[in-house]
This record gives structure tokens, sequence and C-alpha cells, in this order.
């Protein structure tokens, strides 16, 4: 018997017990519904706006499952029977007393069945409407899949009978959320946008929740510095305030990666009050201070800054997490002269996120573990959960040190991947990271980068938001149920394809999360397998709702374009002639004209994908060595050398996870020949690199001589060649880097803008 079906057993198991049999001693079993139903919906009679609001999602939920509309009537009696009776009404306060015996956490909610009646409270607003989802999930199993209608599990129900149970409930996490775009495709639910109705019923309460006034604020982003101190408002005036360089002049403008000077209290003075004002918003909408998180955040690159005092606190192991954790007490004690109840959040990120060795936590730090996996950072093993003590030490260290010095540990996973749109199976990996943040005894909360990709990981997102609450649940259980509602007659079959993706992905040694490992994780055999399952999907379509069908069909659809991305990365990975040149920009363009369909642009996030889609065609889409007549663009990411591998010589280098790498602290070369159609000349060279730490210069050998362009290349900045050196048919790009430790990237991104004449 396959797990799919023994959990679906015990499934039903529960639902029958729950629906028809006592599980309480002398306990009565209610019928609730049937189509000559007298039962009512009561609210207070002075009720408030979300408790009209939790009234007609039970009204409504419960019509479309059982065709009986149930009124709601406004009534401070007791007697009603039999009734529902919603929110503060005086039929709740027994409950409402018992319910904060059981816990003080905030978003708490209780609903109790008792003979006749039924009492749904929550002293919050959004836990009130919280209370009436479970009621519903648990006693006619509705269920929110993906946002908008088409995503609602909602099972079609003669008789609801509910026994005798009290249901007590409160959050595991306080912070709860993922990144959900605003969904186009959807119309609106109950006032709200699609997206937004999504969050809320899955009990997300970060940057917005169903009341405003029960959010869980985030002031800035995961990199906040340029929010609170923009480089263009303040560099002129104040230079020091920002990262010096090695020619010992300050950062001044806002390109080439910039930072802060991490250990300037003047500027994190002024960060703060202008953070202030935003704090003192979010409390005028009715936010405590408990319940803000100002973020400092370094901005997305590496942090630096090579004055004396910063340099002073760069770790032995050369990450700058001291150093950034720094700025980060400046900001969290001049934030405790005002606002003291204001969490200052520290985000573990990048070069920047190791355990500090030269400076600890000041008191009202929060830390925010990222699962980031960029060379230098906590270079997570996505195999396993970030937590694991083996599979990745690094980031277990580093969250058990931030837990025992912090005033409060969240995460920052990327359980939608930011530029992973196939299939990226994270069910175990989630389940792992929400029980090792559980087990820390000041966990805040969690979120991740969830980019909507419908068709391919929306099981992520189901169980993230699941286990946010209760890390407790079994992980396959929940998929199982997932699939059920899911794919319905062929919830099996979904459940065998989502297990077979996971299981290879938990089979895997290491996984990072670039797009270039996809071959080697979606092998042919591993796609074989899944279409099989998908084929087999495919004649059940006929029999299902039409929501259901809407769903299955997006996810046959889903993997029909994972099969053609993965061939084309296959090929650019190894492929290196005009054929696989072709069948690559074939392939991608099929996946764009679906992504910009109207379901596809449901399906996946199309900006997200396009980026993608665009680094891999820009490597393409010149052939260098017979550039047309006009401007021509190449290059982009360098993992696994991108497209230049096609054309470059390489000594002492060669290409690797995120670029080209240079071994044992060496000097690595890579020459690019560059050359025009037949009677053409080059006339204009502009080249953007990133040569991330290593020393970087660029030479260019034009009519066999050598010349030196450029010395110590920064990340993203323009070289336009001289044109003295242009005006022949072929010439040569050299870079030439020198890394400091051993192991180093020489080159992680390269950008080309070609002028023939």
């Amino acid at each position: 018997m396959s797990f799919f079906v023994r959990t679906c057993m015990k499934s039903l198991l529960l639902i029958v017990i729950g629906f028809t049999v006592s599980v309480m001693p002398a306990a009565t079993a209610l019928e609730l519904i049937r189509k000559t139903s007298s039962a009512a919906i009561v609210i207070p009679a002075e009720a408030g706006p979300y408790e009209k609001f939790a009234a007609e999602e039970l009204q409504t939920l419960l019509l479309k499952s059982t065709g009986v509309a149930l009124p709601i009537v406004a009534d401070n009696s007791q007697e009603i029977t039999p009734a529902i009776f919603i929110g503060a009404h005086p039929a709740n306060a027994a409950l409402a007393a018992k319910l904060n015996e059981f816990s003080t956490r905030y978003d708490r909610f209780a609903w109790e069945c008792k003979n006749d009646r039924i009492f749904i409270t929550a002293p919050s607003n959004s836990a009130l409407s919280y209370a009436v989802w479970d009621f519903l999930e648990k006693t006619t199993g509705i269920d929110f899949l993906i946002p908008g209608e088409m995503g609602a599990y909602i099972p079609r129900l003669d008789v609801l009978n509910i026994n005798d149970r009290t249901v007590l409930e409160a959050p595991a996490f306080d912070f709860r959320s993922y990144s959900i775009n605003a969904d186009s495709y959807n119309p609106d639910e109950h006032g709200f946008n699609a997206g937004e109705m999504f969050r809320f019923r899955n009990r997300f309460n970060m940057w917005r929740a169903l009341d405003p006034a029960d959010t869980y604020g985030w002031l800035g982003s995961g990199h906040s510095y340029n929010h609170f101190l923009p480089i263009t408002r303040y560099a002129a005036e104040h230079p020091e305030w920002f990262n010096l360089q090695a020619d010992g002049s300050r950062k001044t403008t806002p390109e080439n990666g910039w930072q802060l000077c991490l250990t300037n209290a003047e500027s994190a003075r002024e960060f703060i009050q202008n953070a202030i004002p935003e704090i003192e918003g979010m409390k005028a909408r009715g936010i405590p201070e408990e319940r803000i998180l100002l973020c400092a955040g370094a901005n997305d690159t590496v942090a630096w800054c090579l004055c004396e005092p910063c340099q002073a606190l760069r770790d032995p192991d050369g990450t700058w997490s001291s150093a950034v954790l720094n700025y980060t007490n400046l900001l969290a004690r001049e934030l405790a002269k005002t606002h003291p109840k204001v969490k200052v959040l520290h985000y573990v990120y990048s070069d920047y996120g190791r355990i500090p060795s030269k400076v600890a936590p000041a008191p009202g730090v929060a830390a925010c573990i990222t699962s980031w996996t960029a060379d230098g950072s906590l270079a997570v093993n996505h195999t396993a959960s970030m937590f694991d003590p083996v599979e990745n030490a690094i980031c277990k260290a580093v969250g058990d040190y931030f837990a025992a010095h912090c005033r409060g540990i969240m995460n920052y996973g990327y359980y939608g991947h930011y530029s992973i749109f196939v299939p990226f199976p994270m069910v175990r990996q989630i389940a792992g990271d929400m029980r090792g943040l559980a087990a820390y005894s000041n966990v805040t909360g969690s979120l991740s980068e969830t980019h909507n990709m419908w068709a391919t990981q929306s099981p992520n997102f189901y169980i993230h938001a699941k286990m946010m609450w209760d890390p407790s649940q079994d992980e396959y259980e929940l998929l199982a149920n997932y699939c059920r509602k899911y794919f319905g007659p062929a919830g099996e079959l979904g459940f065998r394809y989502f297990d077979l993706l996971q299981q290879r992905m938990n089979s895997l040694d290491r996984m990072i999360g670039t797009t270039a490992e996809l071959p080697a994780f979606l092998d042919r055999d591993v796609l074989a397998r899944c279409r099989s399952l998908i084929d087999a999907m495919k004649p059940m379509l006929a029999e299902m709702d039409e929501a259901t069908r809407f769903r299955t069909q997006m996810v046959i659809d889903g993997f029909s374009l994972t099969e053609k991305f993965v061939e084309a990365m296959e090929l650019f990975n190894w492929g290196n002639d005009i054929a696989s040149r072709n069948k690559i920009l074939e392939n991608i363009a099929w996946i764009e004209n679906y992504c910009q369909s109207p379901v596809g642009r449901f399906a996946f996030e199309y900006p997200m994908v396009e980026g993608e889609l665009n680094q891999i065609r820009m490597g393409l889409q010149a052939d260098l060595l017979n550039l047309p007549e006009g401007n021509s663009r190449f290059g982009g990411s360098l993992m696994w050398g991108g497209g230049v591998k096609f054309y470059a010589v390489t000594d002492n280098m060669r290409p690797d996870m995120w670029g080209y790498l240079v071994p044992a602290g060496g000097t690595g070369t890579l020459k690019l020949p560059l050359q025009a159609a037949a009677g053409r000349r080059i006339t204009g060279l502009n080249i953007w690199c990133v040569p991330d730490k290593a020393e970087t210069d660029l030479y260019v050998v034009a009519d066999g001589t050598e010349h030196l362009v450029a010395r110590k290349l920064d990340n993203y900045r323009q070289v336009s060649i001289p044109v003295e050196l242009l005006g022949c048919n072929r010439l040569e790009v050299v870079f030439k880097s020198k890394v400091e430790q051993a192991n180093q990237y020489g080159l992680c991104g390269l950008n080309l803008e070609m002028e023939v004449r």
C-alpha cells in the first residue's frame, strides 16, 4: 500500500469520526446542516465590521459546500438554537476565558461544538476569521490551495454533522508570511484582491493582516541602507557616512555596490531619525511597538568598508559579520532611547552571514537567518534543512549563536525559488526548518521569498503556511492531503509526482539552487518517470469539476514547461554547436509564449521567469566570432561558465557554480575573442563585469599587441575600450584575476556591448 493511500485512509477515518461518531463520553453530534436547516449564524447586536466579515465568510463557504444559506442574525440572546455564535457575543464568554488560560500568544483562537450550538471566538479581529477558516477546514475539509476561486477546495456536502469538541489554537511563530504578488488573473474576493485573501486565509500577518491593526510590521526590507539613508540624498554632504575604497575615496554614487561605513555613529542617528516617522505611522494604525521590526539589512551586495575602524572589525574568516552587526548595534542603541520595544532586525546574509567574532548583538537586536547560498554566505545545501547539523553545519551553528544572543530569531527562506521556476521540492526541508526554528525558545517568525510559481512549486507554499502555525505536523501527510484536494481523482498520481521530485531532491549530495544544476537534478530518467505520471492524469480531466480540472491542467502544462527548460539548460551547459543554440532559443520562445498567456501569467511569475531567460539568451544571441553589423549584446551570469565558455580560453581558471574559479590563491586568465563579420570592423566596445572579490585587470589584444585598459575592476562598473584600440576586424578581451585566498572567483558575470560597422 502506498504512503498516499495509507495517509488518505487515515484522513478519511478522522473525517468519519468527526462527522458521525462521538469521540468523547456522552458527546452529542450536532446535525448542523441539512436541506431544511434552521440553524443561524449569530453575531453581537453591535457587531463590528470584522465580526460581520467572519460571519459572511462562514455563510458563503457553507453555502458553496452545502447549498444551504444560514441566516446571519445580530442578537445578544444566548438562547438561540441551533446556532453558531461569532466573536464577542455574550455566549462566547466562557470559551474566551478558557482560550486566555490556554495561551497569551497573539492570533490565538478557539471554537467549540457543544450540544446544538457552536462557539467561535478570538481576542483579535484577524484571528476571529482564522478561527472560522479553521472550523471549516476541520469539519468540512474546505481548504485554500492556491489563490482565487479555482484554488479553493470546497467539498459538496448534503449533511454536516459535527461532534462535541473544543479546539484551542495558538501559533508557534508570531511573524508569518511569504511573498505573494498582486494577482491579476483572479477576481477580487470578499472585498480583497485574491492574492491578499489567500494570505489572510493562510493566517499570514506580516506586512498586512486582515485587520491592519493586527499586522506585524516590517519596516524597510532585507536591504534597508538605501531606504533609510539613500546615497543620492546624503553623499554630497556626508561622504564619510559611506564606505571607504582602496584609493582613499568614499563611495558617493549608487553604482558599484555601495554600503555604509559600518562604524559611523552619526549616520546611525540619522538612520533612526528617518525610521521614527514610519514607526509612528504604524503605531497610529494601531500596531504596538512590540509588533514592529525595523530591518537593518545591508545593501544587496558584498558589505565592506576599508576605513581603519571598520577594518579592525573584519573577522578572521574574512567576512564582515562583526562589522555589519556593529552597525546594527548602533541602530538598536539609538532606537532604544525613544522606542525600546521595537526590534531591530539583523540580516544574517552574504559575506556577513557568519558568527561574529568581535561584536555581540546589542539588547533589542533580533536576527533573521537567511538560506542564501552564495560564496561567503551561509552556503546552505537545499537537499537538507538549513538547520541540519551535518549537511548545513555552518547555518546551524549561526542559528544557535544568534538564538542564544538575540532578542528573537527568524528565518528567511527561498521556498519558491528566486530564479528556478521549475519544480524545486522543499517539503522535507521546510519541515526541518520550521522545527529547527521552533526549537529555539525565542523564535519570532518565518518568511520566504516565494515567487508565484503555482504550476510547479505550490506544495512548498502550502506546507510552509501550515507548518508556520504548527511545526509538529507530518509534512508528508500534509502533502498527501494537499494532493487529494488539489487533484481530486488524480490525487494519488499527484502525490506520486511531487513525492518523486522530493525524493530526488533528498537523494542529491548537494543542491545550491542554480538553473545550471537542473539537468543533474531533473535528469532524463526522472523526467521520464514524471512524464508517465503526468500523462496518466490527462484521461481523468473529464471527470473533474471545473476548479480541479483547472488546477490539474496547470500542473500538466507546467511540467511541459519544465521539460523544455531543463532541455535548454542541458544544451546550455554542454552543447557547443549552432543546432544546440537554436534549440535553446526555440524552447525559450515556447516558455515565454505560455507564461504570457492569461493562465500562464497566473501559473508563473513572469518577470522572474523573463529575467532568468534573458540571462541565458544574452549569452547566446550574438555569435562572438561572426558579429553582424550594428549593435550586439552578450553576457550574463557566468554560472558554470555561461555562454562565455563556448568561446573563451582560460588559464588557471575553471567554470564553477558561481563563475570562473581561480584556485590556490593564484592568478587566472580568461581570453575572449571577438571578431566582426567579413569586411566589417569592431568600432565600439563597452564592458561590465563582476570580479567579485578578485583583483582583476582588463587588457585588450589588438593587432597582436596586448594593451592594459583598466586595473582593479569594480563590480558592474562600465569600461569603454579606447577608440585607438578599435577599428580592427578581430581583437581579444583578456581578464587577469588575482585572488587573496584559495578557490575564489575571478569572474562571476560579464556583459558586452559591441558596435560593428
